[in-house]
């Protein structure tokens, strides 16, 4: 799957649709992207985690699957008749990919799965998003979060052996269907809270414009069905328990086993906290999620992070006045880019997670909270840069693996206070070179509100790979980070 709608652009407009509302209980909002205690709470024990239809939208099997269709056939009527799309390689060779036909489609349903050579963020971003359209036709059509799963793997599975001359990559199938399952659950939350079906006039169509960028097929959706216009009341779930965002910018600098002799970088970065994962009362899955994702100029890709966790089934273990101990399932979409201007310095990590956690919170005094966090996550498929290329050519290597992480924060105001985190994650090398990767990440976040919606903050970080090949020495990369930034409340 080569070319994909950037993702981009969406997530910026999903972190302005915030609201200022009170932190989650738990969520330190320290500054740093991984600044939330990861979502996990509690209904598992109480009642049921299936989520039911959208109130007012009845099921519709047809239009959600026309709309799959659909969606491939668009973007590859594009690559074929407007783009004319191809690879050009190095021995001269050129292929013009979009150009399917039977005989394609009989090579590909003949030869079966293996693996492509695209660039990292083509496979760990764009392919994500193109799988949230999928998805999001099924969600805007009634299916619940559960039922929607079989439209974002079906959809990936057709462009894999029709909208391509390539053979179907196992890669982008899960990609594109997993991670784009926690991109459109996320998108298609943040949207309902731009829609209005109350409003009316000039101010109505605005939110449905809004709404339809952050879920385009759900703005189709709504406009094929007379939703666009019709007014009604608002869905139970349109707004989340409580909702907090944030905008910093700022400065960053990320070295090689130092800061020393390192340009500075600016940054921006867009947070979103979806609810409150120590609440009695969640029900469906991302009832409860975090978003982060942070642009740097001089980086090797715009897009330096982007990340979402969401909750999808919870339930206590312990529950007082002043404490609380939670566990739970989540999801989890990672997309990171340690780079500061080049290709040697720094490493990307990408991957699609499912795990549990383990979360305790506790009060003292009239405003201070903490809390820690436990999370241990089966890596369905990482992506690790890797300094020795594999057969394909790709600069990073294919596995699954395990993770680990482990939070912990301390607040002493509404939206500020310390945050840390240690982490790891192990992959095993399936594709690429032979051998392992082990990436560790030590963060330190501390945010001072100076009014009720300005501060100012700094992150202290360090990013540890280290591979270990059996036919290679084995290498290491250490890329310490400091940021300085003002943030303010949305």
């Amino acid at each position: 799957m080569h070319s994909r709608t950037a993702v981009s652009l969406l997530v910026l407009l999903a972190g302005r649709s915030l609201s200022a509302q009170q932190l989650p209980d738990g969520l330190v909002g320290a500054g740093g992207p991984d600044s939330v205690a990861l979502p996990a709470a509690s209904a598992l024990l109480r009642g049921t985690a299936m989520q039911a239809p959208m109130p007012g939208v009845p099921k519709r099997l047809g239009l959600a699957a026309f709309e799959v269709v659909g969606t491939n056939l668009l973007v590859w009527s594009y690559n074929r008749f407007i783009a004319d799309a191809y690879d050009a390689y190095a021995n001269g060779d050129t292929i013009y990919w979009a150009r399917v036909g039977p005989d394609s489609w009989k090579q590909n349903l003949r030869e079966g799965f293996n693996w492509d050579d695209n660039q990292f963020s083509n496979n760990q971003i764009a392919h994500p998003y193109h799988g949230s359209l999928y998805f999001n036709a099924a969600r805007a059509n009634g299916f619940n979060y559960w039922e929607s799963w079989p439209f974002a793997l079906l959809g990936s599975w057709t462009w894999e052996y029709f909208g391509e001359t390539y053979r179907p990559a196992y890669n982008d199938w899960i990609n594109t269907s997993i991670g784009g399952i926690a991109l459109g659950e996320m998108l298609f939350r943040s949207s309902s809270m731009v829609l209005d079906n109350t409003a009316t006039g000039s101010g109505r169509t605005w939110k449905e414009l809004g709404g339809a960028l952050l879920s385009p097929v759900r703005g189709f959706t709504r406009l094929v069905t007379g939703d666009w216009t019709r007014v009604g009341p608002n869905p139970e779930d349109r707004l989340p328990e409580r909702l907090n965002g944030r905008f910093l910018a700022g400065a960053r600098w990320v070295g090689d086993r130092s800061l020393d002799k390192t340009d500075g970088q600016a940054f921006l970065e867009l947070g979103m906290l979806y609810g409150d994962p120590f609440s009695p009362r969640i029900r469906a899955p991302f009832q409860v999620f975090d978003l982060y994702v942070q642009f740097s100029t001089n980086n090797v890709k715009a897009v330096s992070r982007l990340q979402t966790k969401g909750v999808l089934v919870a339930g206590d273990l312990y529950r007082s006045d002043r404490s609380t101990l939670v566990v739970g399932g989540f999801q989890h979409y990672d997309y990171l880019n340690t780079g500061a201007g080049s290709d040697t310095i720094g490493f990307e990590f990408g991957g699609q997670s499912i795990g549990a956690g383990l979360g305790y919170q506790t009060r003292f005094g009239q405003r201070w909270r903490l809390s820690a966090w436990l999370f241990t996550n089966a890596v369905l498929l990482g992506a690790t840069s890797t300094d020795i290329p594999g057969a394909l050519g790709r600069s990073y290597d294919y596995g699954p693996g395990l993770a680990y992480k482990v939070e912990a924060s301390l607040r002493w105001s509404e939206w500020g206070g310390l945050h840390l985190q240690n982490g790891l994650t192990w992959t095993r090398t399936t594709n690429g070179s032979d051998g392992n990767h082990v990436t560790r990440l030590f963060e330190a976040n501390l945010l001072v509100p100076v009014t009720h919606a300005l501060g100012v903050g700094g992150t202290a970080a360090l990013y540890d790979r280290r591979s270990y090949y059996t036919t290679v020495p084995d290498t290491r990369r250490e890329n310490p980070q400091l940021r300085v930034f003002l943030a303010s409340r949305l």
